[in-house]
């Protein structure tokens, strides 16, 4: 009797644990995540951006693993890449993951970039319920950390036939360059300005609202171009040129203040095409009268201060002036005498052709006595001298510079601020004023008296020879 009963007690626990091993596994094999499930996961970043020298973090859900069930190896990693640590914790149910599982694991994976570029770190080695498994990690692009960024400036070119990347272009004189200056990975403008180029017509077309950048602030790091100003820049003479500078003082997300320019970019201007027409086609065109020649019935409005047959008698007095001895002539006194009769403040003494000639005799002669008393050995006199000469030959050279300067009597009227017949009028100018000539363009000069600048038509200028 108690050899049966000891044998279905013996059945009894074997079924018991039958039954408990078909639960268990069932309820495992229910619960455990699918293959293409698995294969699906990607680590993501937990950041919108990543940056150098700071730990960036990595996060993988996996829905119905419990953390305990979830081993991570970290293989090998990229040039610049370092692990740093790992997290695992429960995932709970919420609207963000969708809440359709009971519990989870959520993964964490600290990493550090020392450089910046496009990173893809190679997957890690998961096992999930006993089961191997490679994830992948999403690409990750790395900026540089923002405590050692420097804001940047960049420009657009919106004329057409400029490509926005070269460094050296040309152009035919009097074409419009329409250029947009951009402001990146700055938190604040705190000034701006820009140099004028001569020989050009220089213009603010638009200065654009940088409240988006101000109101941005230094935690929200941003990646985006702002505008600051669109400019048009004319260059009216051939030649080389540069990208007019243009200056913006911004502040970094670091706090400190930079002084920002513009990146060198050449150009080479080429002489405009000749026109037959002194009138363009288009009557509302901005500077279409640049490089045509004034008209000939100019009406352009003169000073009654002077008449031509002055500016002629105050022409000869300057040549004088200019070529005689001074003390033997007495052009200087006659001209001031002149000038003051017309209305006109008289400059100051002109350069001097006669002395030029005698600082050049000076220093020839200081030169020759010099080498002569070195070569006799006199050394302390002769390196007297030598001095005394290297200095006579740089006021030589200083005098001489001035008469590479071009001048002229103006016959009288006003500067025009740009080479066109209906530009808008400037400052008016005496006839009979000496005018200095910096550049032509066509049949116009670019001239200027003090700090007063403008285009006149040639014509109206009596050139002072040497």
């Amino acid at each position: 009797m108690e050899k049966p009963a000891a044998e279905f007690r013996k059945f009894f626990r074997r079924l018991l644990i039958l039954f408990l091993t078909v639960v268990t596994c069932t309820e495992l094999f229910a619960k455990s995540p699918s293959w293409e499930y698995i294969r699906s996961l990607r680590f993501k970043k937990a950041q919108k951006y990543t940056f150098t020298q700071s730990d960036s973090s990595f996060y993988l859900d996996i829905k119905d693993v419990r953390p305990e069930n979830v081993q991570v190896s970290v293989n090998a990693l990229p040039e610049g890449v370092s692990f740093i640590s790992s997290k695992k914790e429960f995932l709970m149910p919420s609207e963000e993951n969708g809440g359709d599982f009971e519990t989870g694991t959520h993964l964490v994976m600290w990493f550090k970039f020392s450089k910046t570029g496009h990173y893809r770190i190679r997957p890690v080695d998961v096992v999930v319920n006993g089961i191997y498994y490679r994830i992948p990690f999403e690409t990750v692009e790395v900026f540089e950390n923002p405590k050692f960024i420097e804001p940047e400036l960049s420009v657009r070119f919106d004329t057409e036939g400029i490509p926005q990347n070269a460094k050296r272009i040309s152009l035919a004189a009097g074409t419009h360059v329409v250029f947009t200056v951009y402001v990146k990975y700055a938190v604040r403008i705190l000034d701006f300005s820009w140099n004028i180029p001569e020989d050009s017509v220089f213009t603010e077309v638009v200065r654009y609202n940088t409240d988006a950048i101000n109101e941005k602030g230094a935690n929200e790091f941003s990646t985006k171009e702002y505008p600051v100003a669109t400019f048009d820049w004319q260059p009216l003479v051939d030649g080389n040129y540069s990208l007019p500078q243009v200056f913006v003082a911004a502040t970094a997300y670091s706090g400190i203040r930079f002084d920002l320019a513009l990146p060198g970019i050449e150009f080479k201007i080429q002489p405009a095409a000749p026109s037959d027409k002194n009138i363009p086609e288009e009557k509302d065109s901005a500077f279409a009268y640049a490089f045509a020649e004034p008209p000939k019935n100019t009406t352009a409005v003169k000073t009654d201060t002077g008449s031509e047959k002055n500016i002629e008698s105050l022409l000869a007095l300057y040549k004088r002036e200019r070529n005689e001895f001074p003390l033997f002539s007495d052009a200087y006194n006659q001209r001031r005498h002149l000038e003051v009769e017309m209305g006109l403040n008289p400059p100051g003494r002109q350069l001097n052709k006669s002395l030029l000639v005698i600082l050049g005799i000076a220093a020839v002669l200081l030169l020759a006595v010099s080498v002569v008393l070195l070569v006799l050995r006199k050394i302390p006199a002769g390196a007297a001298l030598m001095c005394v000469f290297v200095l006579q030959a740089v006021a030589f050279l200083i005098y001489g510079y001035g008469f590479s300067k071009k001048t002229a009597l103006y016959k009288g009227g006003e500067f025009l601020s740009i080479p066109e017949e209906n530009a808008p009028r400037g400052v008016p100018v005496a006839a009979g004023a000496l005018v200095n000539i910096r550049t032509r363009a066509g049949k116009w000069l670019l001239v200027n008296r003090g700090d007063t600048f403008g285009w006149v038509p040639e014509d109206d200028l009596f050139l002072i020879q040497y």
